[in-house]
């Protein structure tokens, strides 16, 4: 299953990266066709980090450049509308797969807890760098799965440098599973032309 669900993330790469022509063998397709509940806007505080592209494997959240969503071995992280389990890279999945709704989370202190812990246990965190702040999204596909996302930021007290990582949970618990990508921190980069 692994092995299945990195060939799925290596087939969605592209989805970071704006793809010139459309057509049958791209990725990324029109979504004039998209259903009418269907959402493509997300909310003002993570509309400089991702956006809703339309695919051949459904609706998908991808980093908006100059940003970067990446995991290990420099993969790109990107949310599918469908289920990673039961997609195969090949599949044609186009506007049956979308998201109904993208809202922000509020994060109180059990939630922030939680993430904090989820990813203090997955990433080797030194004292001065904890996550110090959360943001959250709540996302819903039209087969009522729901995805929440969390955006934190680890910095160095005292200091301005800063780092944002992103990790989805589908379970209460973030419990890390790499065969779907649950609790599987990534770092969100921005990159920039000199």
């Amino acid at each position: 299953m692994a092995l299945r669900l990195l060939a799925l993330l290596s087939a969605l790469l592209i989805g970071g990266v704006a793809i010139a022509q459309q057509g049958q063998n791209s990725f990324e397709i029109s979504c004039a066709q998209a259903p009418k509940d269907a959402v493509r806007t997300v909310p003002p505080s993570l509309a400089t980090l991702g956006r809703v592209i339309c695919s051949r494997l459904g609706h998908v959240l991808v980093a908006k450049q100059p940003v970067w969503w990446l995991v290990e071995q420099n993969l790109h992280r990107v949310i599918t509308a469908t289920d990673p389990m039961t997609t195969k890279p090949t599949d044609y999945v186009g506007h049956s797969a979308y998201f109904t709704a993208i809202t922000d989370l509020p994060m109180d202190e059990a939630r922030h807890r939680r993430v904090t812990q989820a990813f203090r246990a997955l990433i080797p965190a030194r004292e001065n760098a904890l996550p110090d702040q959360a943001a959250g999204y709540r996302l819903v596909s039209n087969d009522g799965r729901v995805t929440e996302l969390f955006v934190l930021r680890t910095g160095v007290k005292g200091s301005d440098v800063y780092n944002l990582w992103g990790m989805t949970c589908t379970r209460l618990t973030c419990a890390f599973n790499k065969e779907t990508m649950d609790g599987v921190p990534f770092q969100i980069v921005h990159l920039t032309k000199k």
